[in-house]
Protein backbone atom coordinates (compact mmCIF):
# COMPACT_ATOMS: atom_id res chain seq x y z
CA UNK A 1 0.00 0.00 0.00
CA UNK A 2 2.77 2.43 0.90
CA UNK A 3 4.69 1.70 -2.29
CA UNK A 4 1.60 2.48 -4.38
CA UNK A 5 0.97 5.66 -2.41
CA UNK A 6 4.57 6.85 -2.82
CA UNK A 7 4.42 6.04 -6.53
CA UNK A 8 1.21 8.07 -6.87
CA UNK A 9 2.63 11.00 -4.90
CA UNK A 10 5.85 11.18 -6.89
CA UNK A 11 4.79 10.24 -10.41
CA UNK A 12 1.28 11.67 -10.51
CA UNK A 13 0.85 14.46 -7.95
CA UNK A 14 4.44 15.66 -8.22
CA UNK A 15 4.25 15.67 -12.00
CA UNK A 16 1.06 17.70 -11.93
CA UNK A 17 2.28 20.18 -9.34
CA UNK A 18 5.56 20.83 -11.13
CA UNK A 19 4.36 20.64 -14.75
CA UNK A 20 5.22 24.27 -15.52
CA UNK A 21 8.66 24.18 -13.89
CA UNK A 22 9.52 20.83 -15.44
CA UNK A 23 8.57 22.07 -18.91
CA UNK A 24 10.61 25.26 -18.49
CA UNK A 25 13.62 23.20 -17.38
CA UNK A 26 13.18 20.68 -20.19
CA UNK A 27 12.79 17.82 -17.70
CA UNK A 28 11.68 14.45 -19.04
CA UNK A 29 9.49 13.35 -16.18
CA UNK A 30 6.88 10.60 -16.18
CA UNK A 31 4.17 13.26 -16.35
CA UNK A 32 5.84 15.23 -19.16
CA UNK A 33 6.42 12.12 -21.26
CA UNK A 34 2.75 11.18 -20.85
CA UNK A 35 1.50 14.58 -22.02
CA UNK A 36 1.04 16.69 -18.89
CA UNK A 37 1.47 20.37 -19.72
CA UNK A 38 0.24 23.81 -18.75
CA UNK A 39 -1.76 25.47 -21.50
CA UNK A 40 -3.49 28.86 -21.14
CA UNK A 41 -3.54 28.58 -17.34
CA UNK A 42 -4.94 25.05 -17.41
CA UNK A 43 -3.22 21.81 -16.53
CA UNK A 44 -3.79 19.47 -19.47
CA UNK A 45 -3.21 15.76 -18.93
CA UNK A 46 -2.77 13.03 -21.49
CA UNK A 47 -4.96 9.94 -21.44
CA UNK A 48 -1.96 7.73 -20.65
CA UNK A 49 -1.11 9.83 -17.61
CA UNK A 50 -4.71 9.76 -16.36
CA UNK A 51 -4.95 6.01 -16.97
CA UNK A 52 -1.68 5.45 -15.09
CA UNK A 53 -2.80 7.49 -12.10
CA UNK A 54 -6.21 5.87 -11.95
CA UNK A 55 -4.67 2.40 -12.34
CA UNK A 56 -2.32 3.03 -9.41
CA UNK A 57 -5.28 4.14 -7.27
CA UNK A 58 -7.46 1.22 -8.43
CA UNK A 59 -4.75 -1.30 -7.51
CA UNK A 60 -4.30 0.47 -4.17
CA UNK A 61 -8.02 0.27 -3.43
CA UNK A 62 -8.01 -3.39 -4.42
CA UNK A 63 -5.14 -4.13 -2.03
CA UNK A 64 -6.94 -2.13 0.66
CA UNK A 65 -10.16 -4.12 0.14
CA UNK A 66 -8.20 -7.38 0.27
CA UNK A 67 -6.53 -6.24 3.50
CA UNK A 68 -9.91 -5.49 5.08
CA UNK A 69 -11.35 -8.83 3.95
CA UNK A 70 -8.32 -10.66 5.33
CA UNK A 71 -8.15 -8.89 8.70
CA UNK A 72 -11.78 -8.61 9.80
CA UNK A 73 -13.42 -11.42 11.71
CA UNK A 74 -16.80 -12.11 10.07
CA UNK A 75 -18.11 -13.33 13.41
CA UNK A 76 -17.43 -9.93 14.99
CA UNK A 77 -20.17 -8.12 13.10
CA UNK A 78 -19.78 -4.81 14.93
CA UNK A 79 -16.04 -4.61 14.23
CA UNK A 80 -16.53 -5.68 10.62
CA UNK A 81 -19.22 -3.06 10.01
CA UNK A 82 -17.16 -0.36 11.73
CA UNK A 83 -14.00 -1.12 9.74
CA UNK A 84 -15.84 -1.39 6.42
CA UNK A 85 -17.75 1.85 7.13
CA UNK A 86 -14.59 3.77 8.06
CA UNK A 87 -12.64 2.50 5.07
CA UNK A 88 -15.60 3.31 2.80
CA UNK A 89 -15.89 6.82 4.27
CA UNK A 90 -12.21 7.62 3.79
CA UNK A 91 -12.16 5.95 0.35
CA UNK A 92 -15.08 8.20 -0.63
CA UNK A 93 -13.07 11.28 0.37
CA UNK A 94 -10.16 9.86 -1.66
CA UNK A 95 -12.37 9.43 -4.73
CA UNK A 96 -13.98 12.87 -4.41
CA UNK A 97 -10.61 14.60 -4.15
CA UNK A 98 -9.21 12.41 -6.93
CA UNK A 99 -12.10 13.56 -9.11
CA UNK A 100 -11.10 17.17 -8.49
CA UNK A 101 -7.66 16.81 -10.03
CA UNK A 102 -7.58 13.68 -12.22
CA UNK A 103 -9.36 15.12 -15.27
CA UNK A 104 -8.15 15.93 -18.78
CA UNK A 105 -8.09 19.65 -18.03
CA UNK A 106 -8.12 21.46 -14.68
CA UNK A 107 -7.23 25.01 -13.72
CA UNK A 108 -3.53 25.14 -12.90
CA UNK A 109 -3.51 26.65 -9.44
CA UNK A 110 -0.55 25.18 -7.57
CA UNK A 111 -1.86 26.23 -4.14
CA UNK A 112 -5.27 24.70 -4.76
CA UNK A 113 -3.72 21.52 -6.15
CA UNK A 114 -1.48 21.15 -3.10
CA UNK A 115 -4.44 21.62 -0.73
CA UNK A 116 -6.45 19.02 -2.63
CA UNK A 117 -3.45 16.66 -2.65
CA UNK A 118 -3.09 17.14 1.11
CA UNK A 119 -6.71 16.18 1.77
CA UNK A 120 -6.35 13.22 -0.60
CA UNK A 121 -3.20 12.04 1.20
CA UNK A 122 -4.82 12.32 4.63
CA UNK A 123 -7.85 10.33 3.44
CA UNK A 124 -5.59 7.67 1.92
CA UNK A 125 -3.62 7.37 5.15
CA UNK A 126 -6.83 7.21 7.21
CA UNK A 127 -8.33 4.50 4.99
CA UNK A 128 -5.15 2.46 5.30
CA UNK A 129 -5.04 2.80 9.08
CA UNK A 130 -8.77 1.96 9.34
CA UNK A 131 -8.13 -1.31 7.50
CA UNK A 132 -5.73 -2.32 10.27
CA UNK A 133 -8.10 -1.62 13.20
CA UNK A 134 -8.62 -5.37 13.81
CA UNK A 135 -4.86 -5.66 14.46
CA UNK A 136 -4.06 -2.37 16.20
CA UNK A 137 -7.31 -1.54 18.00
CA UNK A 138 -9.46 1.58 17.97
CA UNK A 139 -7.38 3.68 20.39
CA UNK A 140 -4.19 3.13 18.41
CA UNK A 141 -6.09 3.88 15.19
CA UNK A 142 -7.32 7.21 16.55
CA UNK A 143 -3.82 8.10 17.78
CA UNK A 144 -2.25 7.14 14.44
CA UNK A 145 -4.94 9.08 12.64
CA UNK A 146 -4.67 12.29 14.64
CA UNK A 147 -0.97 12.55 15.36
CA UNK A 148 0.28 12.86 11.76
CA UNK A 149 -2.54 15.23 10.79
CA UNK A 150 -1.88 17.50 13.76
CA UNK A 151 1.88 17.33 13.21
CA UNK A 152 1.48 18.03 9.46
CA UNK A 153 -0.80 21.01 10.05
CA UNK A 154 1.36 22.47 12.83
CA UNK A 155 4.61 22.04 10.90
CA UNK A 156 3.13 23.55 7.73
CA UNK A 157 1.63 26.48 9.63
CA UNK A 158 4.96 27.14 11.32
CA UNK A 159 7.13 26.66 8.23
CA UNK A 160 4.92 27.90 5.40
CA UNK A 161 2.09 29.90 7.00
CA UNK A 162 -0.67 27.53 5.82
CA UNK A 163 -1.87 24.45 7.69
CA UNK A 164 -2.79 22.33 4.64
CA UNK A 165 -0.46 23.75 2.00
CA UNK A 166 3.16 22.70 2.19
CA UNK A 167 5.61 25.11 0.62
CA UNK A 168 7.10 22.59 -1.78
Amino acid sequence: LQFLQNLFQNAIEGGMKDADHDAAAGARTFAAVLGVRVEDGDLVMGRGFLASGLAIKAVGLGVLAFTVAYLVDPEDVLMTVAVVALVALFATVMMVTLGRFMRRRVRFDRSRLKRTFSIHEMATFAATMAAFIPLIGLVTFVALLLLPVVWFAMANKLLFGHALEPGV
